[in-house]
């Protein structure tokens, strides 16, 4: 309705302002103005997949992942059967150029509060991380998510929040682009945790650590100090723990003189410690 203003020369007549009606749908929007949208889109899409297949580059930027366990196919990627071989995957590094070329900034709102029970001294068992994918405005255009087990990182934070962190950025992406058709999740990391192996399969050096950050080093070459903690901490694979509680019985027996002198000490010989 019209508002009459009275002034002392003349009323005025003030008008109301239109209001705006938004669909609430897309498909409510008025014929022409959703095809126009979904010709100026399908161009668009035209113009980065274009981008993608011509800038990405296969085995920085994405790649296959061979999954076929070891006792069935032993070759890796010098495999040639494609059956072997997992759908691309987006990778860290194709993700970044995506996101910088769309002119968006990954953020991670859910980070703060594991850094405040980190220093807090909480124990951490998971890790969820939220990715917002934010333009140039702030706004949010894309999310994806990520999770991770720091069992997976054998109680490595760093490493289990950047993995968890990688994981939710490459999922915003594939989201934010519609990209799922052509990439699937970066299977790399999956891999290397052994997701595509059964560990029966595995064999196992006694001479080396199995797992952790001294795997593949030899026992005598790890401190005493990480052998108890490694030894009683609830989150380690039992492999580690396993190892670390026989390697602490070695020293204590040698040392103790539990070991008769006809009988080896399997590390300690092949060091050379024993004369």
């Amino acid at each position: 309705m019209a508002a009459i203003i009275e002034t002392k020369d003349v009323a005025v007549v003030e008008q109301p302002e239109p209001h705006t009606i938004t669909a609430a749908s897309p498909l409510d929007a008025a014929p022409e103005a959703f095809r126009g949208a979904l010709a100026r889109r399908g161009e668009n899409r035209k113009s980065l997949m274009a981008w993608i297949r011509e800038s990405l580059v296969r085995g920085t930027d994405y790649g296959r992942i061979h999954v076929v366990s070891k006792s069935k196919c032993d070759r890796g990627n010098d495999c040639d059967n494609p059956r072997h071989f997992s759908k691309d995957c987006l990778f860290k590094p194709g993700a970044e150029k995506i996101a910088g070329m769309l002119g968006v900034t990954p953020t991670f709102p859910t980070l703060p509060e594991y850094e405040k029970a980190a220093l807090a001294g909480v124990e951490l068992k998971q890790i969820i991380l939220r990715c917002h994918m934010v333009d140039a405005g702030g706004r949010i255009v894309a999310d994806g998510i990520g999770a991770r087990s720091l069992e997976q990182d054998y109680g490595d934070i760093n490493k289990a929040l950047k993995m968890c962190a990688k994981s939710a950025h490459i999922d915003a992406t594939l989201r934010m682009a519609g990209l799922s058709e052509v990439f699937t999740q970066d299977l790399d990391q999956m891999k290397a945790d052994g997701k595509f192996e059964s560990t029966a399969e595995v064999k196992i050096d006694p001479t080396l650590v199995p797992a952790g950050k001294h795997k593949g080093k030899k026992w005598l070459e790890v401190s005493d100090d990480y052998l108890h903690w490694a030894a009683t901490a609830g989150r380690c694979p039992p492999a580690l723990k396993e190892g670390c509680k026989a390697e602490m019985d070695r020293r204590v027996a040698a040392l103790t003189g539990g070991i008769g002198e006809d009988k080896d000490i399997p590390h300690e010989v092949e060091a050379g410690v024993r004369g």
